[in-house]
């Protein structure tokens, strides 16, 4: 083999260690992604057709939900590249590894037949791994496809959730809800000049 062909060789090689360890990397990130959005789902509060609900800031919690949602599923579009990276990959295997076992045949030495013996099990090693790998994909899109369906059928009631919220100035008496951003029920306004009043009188009290 000349120079040449050894450095070509060489180069295919890390072209396809470098796409398999995006493999990988895509199969961590997506898990990830996966164990975020069940943690979101997990905490989210219960809330009526009308957004009322006893946590103060479920909307929040319902739009962090949403967020996880739309990562994972962004995420997934890209599998088929991938699952396509190690179907290319199990391919020139095969190939290699049928290739390997037809010039063995033409030998007659026990030596060189060994050594071919050797490369052999290595191919069919390689081929396994990316077995392997490419059932962890399937897997693992099976189980996002599982989740994302579970994702969307909790759905903030009042459309789409809204992290970022104002809150009315209030206080919770007896009776009261939390609705999306500001409590319901008697007596839940306290007039901002009334605090300021309040405010000025306790400073003279106390000077």
């Amino acid at each position: 083999m000349n120079l040449e062909a050894k450095r070509s060789r060489e180069h295919t090689k890390e072209s396809h260690e470098l796409k398999l360890g995006d493999v990988e990397f895509f199969l961590k990130k997506v898990e990830g992604l996966l164990r975020n959005l069940e943690t979101r789902m997990r905490i989210l509060p219960e809330v009526n057709n009308e957004g009322v609900s006893e946590c103060p800031f479920s909307e929040k919690l319902y739009a962090e939900k949403e967020k996880a949602l739309k990562e994972v599923v962004e995420e997934l579009t890209k599998a088929p590249i991938y699952k396509g990276v190690i179907d290319q990959e199990i391919s020139g295997l095969r190939g290699n590894l049928a290739k390997i076992h037809a010039d063995r045949n033409r030998l007659t030495l026990n030596e060189p037949k060994e050594k071919y013996l050797v490369a052999a099990n290595a191919t069919e090693f390689h081929i396994n791994r990316n077995m392997e790998r490419r059932n962890n994909l399937t897997n693992l899109i099976a189980k996002a496809e599982e989740i994302i369906d579970q994702a969307k059928r909790k759905t903030w009631p009042l459309g789409s959730p809204k992290k970022v919220r104002k809150i009315s100035y209030g206080t919770k008496d007896q009776g009261q809800k939390w609705l999306g951003s500001k409590w319901t029920g008697p007596g839940t306004r306290v007039e901002i000049d009334n605090l300021i009043s309040l405010g000025q009188m306790r400073k003279k009290s106390t000077g």
